[in-house]
């Protein structure tokens, strides 16, 4: 069988705070992703969100901007990760968005345009490192350029762009 991310399902919006935490100022749009059963009978899942929140979550006068969160876990049920996981971690990253105040519409649509895993996104390990998210900003970023009708810029703008995350 082949070993790919498949969608499970669109998680809907999560209210505010549901997700977030305090942080968290608008409904949360999340979408959940799952592999095969591994050698161990555990089923990797990938829950992806985006919602609109303060940089910094502890402050409620901090600016806001698209935040993303993904969780991943080993669980034994895929029907309810939570109550069966073996193992989960979570990232969390501030996005860079449209010009202006971000809205919960920002958020709706970037996580509906948010490209599909794959394997070099987590291949369902205990450990994933950075590389996760390094990928996903070059997507993000290659996905904003094209809908702008600009051209891929070139490997040295994705070097900016990786020490740029690199350093927040």
């Amino acid at each position: 069988m082949e070993k790919r991310w498949i969608e499970v399902e669109p998680l809907g919006p999560q209210p505010s705070g549901d997700v977030g935490g305090d942080g968290q100022v608008s409904e949360a749009y999340g979408r959940r992703f799952a592999l095969p059963r591994n050698d161990e009978e555990q089923v990797p899942v990938m829950d992806v969100y985006y919602y609109v929140g303060h940089e910094d979550r502890a402050r409620a006068d901090s600016p806001l901007s698209v935040q993303r969160q993904v969780q991943y876990t080993l669980c034994t049920d895929l029907a309810d990760p939570g109550s069966t996981e073996v193992w989960s971690d979570m990232v969390y990253q501030t996005l860079v968005g449209p010009a202006g105040e971000p809205t919960d519409d920002d958020a709706r649509r970037m996580c509906a345009e948010m490209p599909a895993p794959g394997l070099g996104d987590w291949t369902g390990s205990r450990s994933y490192g950075e590389a996760v998210l390094r990928r996903i900003v070059l997507a993000e970023a290659n996905a904003r350029r094209a809908r702008r009708h600009l051209r891929y810029v070139s490997a040295e703008e994705d070097q900016r762009l990786l020490r740029e995350f690199d350093t927040n």
